[in-house]
Protein backbone atom coordinates (compact mmCIF):
# COMPACT_ATOMS: atom_id res chain seq x y z
CA UNK A 1 0.00 0.00 0.00
CA UNK A 2 1.18 3.38 -0.94
CA UNK A 3 -0.42 6.78 -0.11
CA UNK A 4 -0.79 9.83 -2.41
CA UNK A 5 -2.86 12.91 -3.75
CA UNK A 6 -5.38 12.35 -5.97
CA UNK A 7 -8.34 14.50 -7.26
CA UNK A 8 -11.07 14.29 -9.32
CA UNK A 9 -13.42 16.42 -11.81
CA UNK A 10 -16.35 14.80 -10.21
CA UNK A 11 -15.40 16.25 -6.91
CA UNK A 12 -14.86 20.42 -8.20
CA UNK A 13 -12.30 21.90 -5.78
CA UNK A 14 -11.64 18.24 -3.29
CA UNK A 15 -8.21 16.91 -3.17
CA UNK A 16 -7.06 13.82 -0.98
CA UNK A 17 -4.48 11.37 0.28
CA UNK A 18 -5.29 8.15 -0.51
CA UNK A 19 -4.20 4.64 0.43
CA UNK A 20 -4.26 2.12 -2.62
CA UNK A 21 -1.95 -0.90 -3.42
CA UNK A 22 1.38 -0.92 -5.44
CA UNK A 23 0.63 -3.93 -7.54
CA UNK A 24 -2.36 -5.20 -8.55
CA UNK A 25 -3.74 -8.01 -11.06
CA UNK A 26 -6.94 -7.52 -12.58
CA UNK A 27 -9.10 -10.02 -14.37
CA UNK A 28 -10.87 -9.22 -17.54
CA UNK A 29 -12.11 -10.45 -20.86
CA UNK A 30 -11.21 -9.44 -24.60
CA UNK A 31 -13.75 -9.61 -27.41
CA UNK A 32 -13.42 -12.93 -28.02
CA UNK A 33 -14.15 -14.08 -24.70
CA UNK A 34 -10.60 -14.60 -23.96
CA UNK A 35 -9.58 -14.47 -19.91
CA UNK A 36 -6.92 -11.79 -19.63
CA UNK A 37 -4.75 -11.56 -15.91
CA UNK A 38 -2.70 -8.14 -16.75
CA UNK A 39 -0.72 -6.73 -13.62
CA UNK A 40 0.10 -3.45 -13.01
CA UNK A 41 2.48 -1.62 -10.87
CA UNK A 42 3.09 1.70 -9.36
CA UNK A 43 1.43 4.76 -10.69
CA UNK A 44 -0.55 2.73 -13.95
CA UNK A 45 -1.88 0.38 -10.82
CA UNK A 46 -3.34 3.38 -8.93
CA UNK A 47 -4.69 4.77 -12.21
CA UNK A 48 -6.29 1.57 -13.17
CA UNK A 49 -7.73 1.05 -9.37
CA UNK A 50 -9.29 4.56 -9.66
CA UNK A 51 -10.86 3.94 -12.76
CA UNK A 52 -12.74 1.09 -11.74
CA UNK A 53 -13.89 2.60 -8.52
CA UNK A 54 -15.96 4.86 -10.72
CA UNK A 55 -17.22 1.93 -12.68
CA UNK A 56 -18.58 0.90 -9.15
CA UNK A 57 -19.89 4.41 -8.48
CA UNK A 58 -16.85 5.40 -6.36
CA UNK A 59 -14.93 8.51 -5.75
CA UNK A 60 -11.75 8.83 -4.20
CA UNK A 61 -13.04 10.61 -0.61
CA UNK A 62 -14.43 6.83 -0.14
CA UNK A 63 -11.33 5.79 0.17
CA UNK A 64 -9.93 7.90 2.96
CA UNK A 65 -10.30 6.73 6.08
CA UNK A 66 -8.84 9.69 7.86
CA UNK A 67 -10.56 12.62 6.65
CA UNK A 68 -7.55 15.30 7.64
CA UNK A 69 -6.76 13.71 4.40
CA UNK A 70 -9.22 15.21 2.57
CA UNK A 71 -8.45 18.97 1.33
CA UNK A 72 -10.21 21.72 -0.27
CA UNK A 73 -7.76 23.12 -2.95
CA UNK A 74 -8.58 26.43 -4.87
CA UNK A 75 -7.09 25.90 -8.66
CA UNK A 76 -5.16 28.88 -7.71
CA UNK A 77 -3.25 27.57 -5.25
CA UNK A 78 -2.92 23.68 -6.70
CA UNK A 79 0.88 24.17 -7.45
CA UNK A 80 1.03 25.33 -3.46
CA UNK A 81 -0.66 21.71 -3.06
CA UNK A 82 1.02 19.68 -4.79
CA UNK A 83 4.54 20.72 -3.18
CA UNK A 84 2.73 20.51 0.28
CA UNK A 85 -0.32 18.11 0.28
CA UNK A 86 1.12 16.00 2.72
CA UNK A 87 0.61 19.28 5.85
CA UNK A 88 -2.28 20.72 3.64
CA UNK A 89 -4.53 22.56 6.25
CA UNK A 90 -7.43 22.87 4.43
CA UNK A 91 -9.51 20.06 5.37
CA UNK A 92 -12.88 19.04 4.32
CA UNK A 93 -14.84 17.03 7.52
CA UNK A 94 -16.95 13.37 6.71
CA UNK A 95 -19.63 15.75 7.81
CA UNK A 96 -18.93 17.89 4.56
CA UNK A 97 -18.03 15.51 2.02
CA UNK A 98 -21.72 13.67 3.11
CA UNK A 99 -23.45 17.33 2.15
CA UNK A 100 -21.50 16.86 -0.49
CA UNK A 101 -22.43 14.00 -2.47
CA UNK A 102 -26.15 14.38 -1.01
CA UNK A 103 -26.39 17.76 -3.04
CA UNK A 104 -24.92 16.43 -5.77
CA UNK A 105 -26.32 16.94 -9.10
CA UNK A 106 -26.32 12.97 -9.48
CA UNK A 107 -28.82 12.05 -6.17
CA UNK A 108 -30.53 14.81 -7.45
Amino acid sequence: MESFRESCFSTGSLAGIVPRSTKIRAIAYNREGEKLEPEFEGYTARIFQREVDHLNGLCFPDRITNFDHLHWVNLENLDEYRANFENWPHTCSKEEWETFIGNSPSNA
